[in-house]
């Protein structure tokens, strides 16, 4: 034999009294007018942090002249240019999208080292 489930019955409705919807009522009223005009407060944005800007101009590395070399880059042709606007020396690279002045700078400084120290063993 099957059992019948039981139908579990609603608690019985209370009946509110006049008195009860009324306090609600004072209570939700309150609340709104305790909110009314204020602004709600917004997160204050982060301030980034700006970042320093690299050189673009350095001394010579062959005759040390003071702020004398200038780097450009042309992303045109992919060609990094360090050039010393005193004695004319020269250095050319390939660069990319993430390159800086700094790069092409320090890889002649590299180039110059690599020479110098081969002419020593030499």
């Amino acid at each position: 034999m099957r059992k019948r489930k039981s139908k579990a019955k609603p608690p019985p409705k209370k009946h509110m009294d006049k008195l009860d919807v009324s306090e609600r009522l004072l209570a939700l009223v309150k609340e709104v007018f305790e909110n009314m005009g204020k602004r709600k407060s917004m997160a204050k944005p982060l301030l980034k942090k700006p970042m320093n800007k690299l050189d673009t101009i350095f001394s010579c590395p062959f005759r040390n002249h003071g702020t004398s070399v200038e780097c450009r880059i042309d992303m045109k042709n992919l060609i990094g240019e360090a050039i010393c606007g005193i004695c004319q020396e020269s250095y050319n690279t390939t660069v990319n999208a993430l390159t800086e002045p700094i790069n092409i700078y320090s890889e002649w400084i590299g180039e110059c080292e690599q020479v110098n120290t081969v002419d020593d063993e030499a």
